[in-house]
């Protein structure tokens, strides 16, 4: 009763087209809000604004600053009223490209627009559309990273001419191809490996089926990312097998070093990255180290020595499946587990836990690890999947994936079965809260096929243009997307008359 009398009262005394517009919505959230502030009234719905007139709204009147615009225009506050929008510009725009090779980085386009920048006012939301085409003939990079351990001895063998054959299958795929190699067995330390004297120099001593091999380690880079296949060869024929005590390896190790010295793998940037990794064991994972006395975590850092040796081995502990996922995310590396057929249920549930990995039953004489390579390979190639990681909770994200048959599918981030030249479009959907944190740097990764968005957060302080005062930052959220390669782009912000400049980190990176 007491509401309908209040309702009453609010209608004989205020102009009808004034209440027109919050009674049709129902209960005037903006005026229920009690906002004191123009920072409190424009959190509590977009689409509610303050008049800066700070007579308006006194104690002697029953309007409020904070109302709907239409109120606050009808009750006499034209042309003083704070009301932010968000808005979205493109910024670059270059038309997607249809081939790979014969180009320059710069010319080679794989996802549009190239760039976008949104001011997204707390509580709105706004959606923009990007469009992704797997060029024809892309340049790839693969590095090949082999279990040396004694159990992988007629692998060796089978894969000692692996370059010139590998290479003429992959030029069926793109012209630009260059490969790889190192190896790993494990950490040369108790109880990973045999470290009493007499094993030093060979720990196969005693061993009857193998009675000479070579000391263990960890992992070695062996040969730099090169077109020159006959050098993957020569490398390969040069290698022989060692003995670690206890039956995993430590792969991950090396996986992780292969991932983060770019410039000693010779990673480029305008190319595919490819990570072949064939074991016939389970891999040691973050916390086995403490049985060596390793309680160090791993600091996801390059420890190449310059004998291109891991030299952090026997300091840090193995790395865990999220930091190799970080990590191989962050280079835009897409991980092969090539694997016996006992130990693929093991590795096929990793792949789960590291978006953009794929897995491959490799046989025990690796003699069918070309075959496997292009059909992980086309397979990775017939997919696009967007992945968030470390989503800020002050920020929503949904997702609408149109793939190549032209229809639409909500909440779905990926498309597969692509040929080469498909293009899919996904259109992101951006709800930001009241407020977000500066320092955090979410990581959305578009797999299957090397691209990236690294996006944060700068805030645009709302200037009155009615007083010679600023209303808290907060207000409205400058999200800048750099898709197309674009390194530390400065954000320009100019606001009612204000001009700064917020320094940011890179965005977006698509590569």
């Amino acid at each position: 009763l007491h509401l309908l009398l209040s309702f009453q009262l609010l209608r004989d005394s205020l102009p009808s087209r004034s209440l027109s517009f919050s009674l049709a919505e129902g209960l005037n959230l903006c005026t229920s809000g009690s906002a004191t502030s123009c920072e409190e009234c424009l959190l509590i719905h977009p689409k509610c604004a303050w008049c800066s007139k700070e007579e308006f709204g006194s104690t002697k009147s029953i309007t409020s600053r904070c109302d709907f615009l239409q109120n606050l225009i009808a009750n006499g506050c034209a042309g003083a009223i704070e009301n932010p929008s968000s808005s979205i510009s493109v910024v670059q725009n270059v038309p997607l490209s249809s081939k790979g090779s014969g180009q320059t980085h710069l010319d080679v386009t794989q996802i549009t627009p190239q760039k976008v920048a949104l001011n997204l006012r707390p509580g709105d939301q706004t959606s923009f559309r990007v469009q992704v085409r797997q060029v024809e003939d892309y340049p790839v990079d693969l590095y090949y990273l082999m279990d040396l351990s004694l159990s992988m001895n007629d692998d060796l063998d089978n894969i000692r001419n692996l370059g010139t054959k590998l290479a003429e299958e992959m030029r069926k795929l793109t012209s630009n191809f260059r490969l790889g190699f190192g190896s790993f067995v494990d950490k040369n330390i108790s109880p990973f490996s045999y470290t009493a004297p007499r094993y030093q120099n060979n720990p196969c001593i005693g061993y009857k089926l193998f009675p000479s091999c070579v000391p263990s380690f960890g992992f070695r880079h062996l040969l730099s990312l090169t077109d020159k296949v006959d050098r993957f060869n020569e490398e390969v024929q040069k290698q022989k097998v060692s003995r670690n005590r206890d039956a995993p390896e430590g792969g991950f190790d090396a996986i992780l070093q292969a991932a983060v010295c770019k410039e000693k793998i010779g990673w480029r940037k305008e190319a595919s990255h490819l990570l072949v990794f064939t074991t016939d064991d389970v891999p040691h994972i973050a916390l086995d180290g403490k049985l060596g006395g390793l309680v160090q975590p791993h600091d996801g850092q390059c420890h190449l020595n310059e004998a291109n040796e891991y030299s952090a081995s026997s300091q840090l502990d193995y790395p865990s499946l999220a930091l190799l996922g970080e990590k191989l995310a962050e280079n835009n590396i897409h991980l092969i587990f090539a694997v016996t057929k006992s130990h693929y249920v093991l590795y096929k549930n990793f792949t789960a836990l590291i978006p953009g990995t794929t897995v491959e039953i490799l046989h025990k004489d690796s003699k069918n690890i070309i075959e496997l390579i292009v059909k992980a390979y086309n397979s990775i190639r017939s997919k696009v999947e967007l992945t968030v990681w470390d989503s800020p909770e002050d920020i929503g994200l949904t997702f609408t994936a149109t793939c190549q048959d032209g229809l639409s599918y909500p909440g779905l981030r990926k498309c597969g079965d692509l040929k080469i030249g498909d293009t899919v479009s996904l259109p992101f959907n951006l709800s930001p809260g009241e407020a977000v944190s500066a320092s955090v740097q979410p990581l959305t990764t578009l797999n299957e096929w090397s691209w990236a968005i690294k996006y944060s957060f700068a805030y645009l302080p709302l200037l009155s243009s009615h007083h010679a005062m600023s209303i808290k930052p907060r207000r409205v959220i400058l999200l800048e997307l750099a898709l197309g390669g674009i390194d530390q782009p400065k954000v320009s912000c100019e606001e009612r008359g204000n001009t700064g400049i917020l320094s940011t980190a890179p965005l977006a990176k698509w590569s």
